[in-house]
């Protein structure tokens, strides 16, 4: 998705932000409510880019038992491989900390799935100062 906006006063100052947001997802499993165990864990998205830092996602995960049935109780645990990057709380909401790449994953009883997350600011104005 791209967002240009533009201003005229005397000058021209056009700010350009891009988030790219990429995900990939399953249709839901039309099928009732399970209690366990938890065979798979899918996560809704596979890859977030965020272009500027102290900015947040929400990811989605669903637990599922060996019948495809939405595990309702598993609790998940999220994690992030690299916390100067990303940090990801318990419910699964990402917060962009520093540059580079990170995996976070989902997991409930063994079972897992992660999404890639890469933080590369943008830069968005620059400002230019004459001393003289």
């Amino acid at each position: 998705m791209t967002h240009t906006h533009s201003y005229s006063s005397g000058t021209l100052v056009a700010a350009l932000a891009t988030v790219a947001v990429m995900s990939a997802s399953c249709s839901d499993q039309t099928t009732a409510p399970s209690t366990g165990p938890v065979a798979t864990v899918h996560m809704y998205s596979t890859y977030s880019l965020f272009v500027s830092l102290w900015t947040n996602q929400q990811l989605h995960a669903t637990a599922r038992d060996s019948s495809g049935n939405e595990v309702i109780d598993a609790e998940l645990t999220w994690t992030s491989s690299d916390t100067s990057v990303a940090w990801v709380d318990s419910n699964g909401r990402v917060t962009a900390v520093g540059n580079g790449n990170a995996t976070i994953v989902a997991a409930a009883d063994g079972a897992s799935d992660s999404c890639a997350v890469t933080v590369a600011q943008v830069v968005a104005s620059i400002d230019l100062y004459n001393d003289t």
